[in-house]
């Protein structure tokens, strides 16, 4: 089933795939910041889509320290290249 609001793994505002696929687009940023670029806390945003939301490019401070943030070979570069800045 197609959940629109991203709990299938995809991007809630372009649709792309970002949990379910190598490389992946699966992080985490502190609780304010996404709540920022998505008020009701639910589903997945690809960092473009998530960038275009906050309007500016995620930097390292805004990852948390969690492992899912460290997973360096499963990451896309685009990913990767925010998380180690």
């Amino acid at each position: 089933m197609d959940d629109w609001h991203g709990r299938d793994g995809k991007c809630m505002d372009c649709r792309t795939e970002v949990t379910f696929i190598t490389p992946d687009e699966y992080y985490m940023v502190h609780d304010d910041l996404w709540l920022s670029a998505n008020p009701t806390g639910d589903g997945k945003l690809c960092v473009g889509c998530f960038e275009v939301r906050i309007g500016r490019r995620l930097e390292p401070k805004d990852f948390i320290d969690a492992p899912v943030n460290r997973r360096f070979a499963a990451m896309s570069d685009r990913l990767k290249s925010r998380v180690v800045g």
